[in-house]
């Protein structure tokens, strides 16, 4: 073995002090790695969101209707809200005969999104691409749900208010 070799095992066997500099350093870098790693299934999770919300106003709606009048996105909105309560009533119709009426955590789920969801749109509104005008509703209709053309979008927030009669 080499002089250097011996070094270099000698000062792996060495233990760091646990309030020393470059532990610190080290614990330091983790952290900072660990918290890039979550701020980055944050992000795409929230994006994953916005997809499916916009894939879902696509899809439900109304075709050659283009730009969307505000009194039909104010129904479609209400229609997004409401889209989970076919499941929660079958979810509540299957706990009526069984003696333990406890909540599952499916339907605490969607009643949890649901208020959510009511309590924006009578508040400041659901954000949703701005089908009000022409040539977002058209690119919401050509969209194939690709995350990289969201910033191509721009948003607004719609709500109860913004509903003309």
């Amino acid at each position: 073995m080499s002089a250097i070799m011996k070094k270099e095992l000698m000062k792996q066997k060495k233990l760091l002090h646990p309030n020393s500099r470059k532990v610190l350093a080290i614990a330091k870098k983790s952290k900072k790695a660990s918290n890039r790693v979550n701020a980055k299934q944050t992000g795409s999770m929230k994006q994953n969101l916005i997809r499916e919300k916009m894939m879902w106003i696509r899809e439900h709606m109304i075709p050659d209707v283009c730009p969307y009048p505000s009194n039909l996105t104010g129904e479609l909105l209400e229609k997004y809200i409401a889209r989970h309560d076919e499941e929660m009533s079958k979810i509540v119709e299957g706990k009526l005969g069984k003696r333990n009426r406890s909540r599952t955590s499916r339907e605490d789920i969607l009643r949890m999104m649901k208020e959510r969801e009511l309590e924006e749109y009578n508040g400041p509104g659901i954000e949703i691409p701005n089908i009000l005008v022409s040539s977002q509703c058209e690119m919401l209709r050509k969209w194939d749900g690709e995350l990289r053309y969201l910033p191509n979008f721009s948003f607004r927030r719609f709500g109860k208010k913004h509903v003309t009669n």
